[in-house]
């Protein structure tokens, strides 16, 4: 082979070696990303109280023509399909991605204290789960845990900021509705502040009743689980990567729940 062959070939597999390496890492990066988000499991999370609210609004509390009242909840319904959340979720956390924590994160889902929780964890939202919620329930009730059990459950809770995450979820989700009704109310128009009033009361009402909700919702989650798993799983959130796992988790989340509100509030004005 010439020299004026072998520079050529240098060349060319320089300039192909960056795309081949960023292809690689890229689709590492998205299964890593894959893994993650089933394994916590976000998509389930995400569609859990637009879920309940679409469940308490079918009773039509804000009084529109019941037709009406149902054109509006089917409308929210496809906003805020489960898998819609998933998509936009995901994009959102891929913006949000860092490869030292998320590798971090991977390695703690792989230890055996971690795969116990998340296990239970997804298992939760399954069919099979809703079952043994039922046991789980029963069994609390005749053996009522310990203080040290509720302490080591509210830990968990404040470690994971479960409750600013519900609080502010319900919110995003409950101003769509709020604005969607005011959008098909031909009686009269809300002002701005007076949306915002009525926002702040449910989240007064939330505030008051998500830490027990919580508790009572982990507790049963969580049956069965030893406190020391779950004093480790716990104490993961508070390291570098368990907080930008955290983060990236609700800001994913909450982005996810303002397409939708864009998509719902966009279909109700065609009514």
């Amino acid at each position: 082979m010439s020299t004026l062959s072998r520079i050529l070939l240098f060349l060319i597999c320089f300039a192909v070696l960056p795309f081949t390496t960023v292809g690689q890492q890229s689709e590492d990066s998205d299964q890593t990303i894959s893994d993650i988000l089933n394994n916590i499991p976000l998509q389930d999370i995400a569609y859990e109280v637009p879920d309940k609210l679409h469940q308490q609004f079918q009773q039509n509390p804000f009084g529109l023509p019941a037709a009406k009242n149902k054109r509006m909840m089917n409308l929210f319904e496809q906003a805020y399909q489960k898998q819609a959340l998933y998509r936009d979720a995901k994009k959102a956390f891929q913006k949000n991605y860092n490869a030292t924590y998320a590798d971090s994160v991977i390695r703690w889902m792989n230890m055996e204290k971690s795969e116990q929780v998340l296990s239970k964890r997804k298992e939760f939202y399954t069919l099979e789960g809703q079952r043994k919620q039922v046991v789980n329930k029963y069994e609390l009730e005749q053996t009522p845990p310990a203080e040290s059990r509720k302490k080591l459950i509210r830990k968990l809770a404040e470690n994971t900021s479960a409750a600013n995450f519900k609080i502010e979820s319900n919110i995003i989700i409950f101003r769509s509705l709020v604005s969607a009704f005011n959008t098909l109310n031909q009686q009269r128009t809300l002002g701005s502040s007076q949306i915002e009033g009525i926002v702040g009361n449910f989240r007064n009402r939330v505030k008051q009743q998500i830490d027990q909700q919580i508790q009572n919702q982990l507790l049963v989650m969580y049956h069965g689980i030893d406190g020391n798993t779950l004093a480790s799983y716990a104490k993961f959130y508070q390291t570098p990567s368990g907080k930008w796992l955290k983060d990236a988790i609700t800001k994913s989340i909450h982005h996810a729940y303002k397409q939708a509100e864009e998509r719902f509030l966009s279909s109700v004005e065609s009514i």
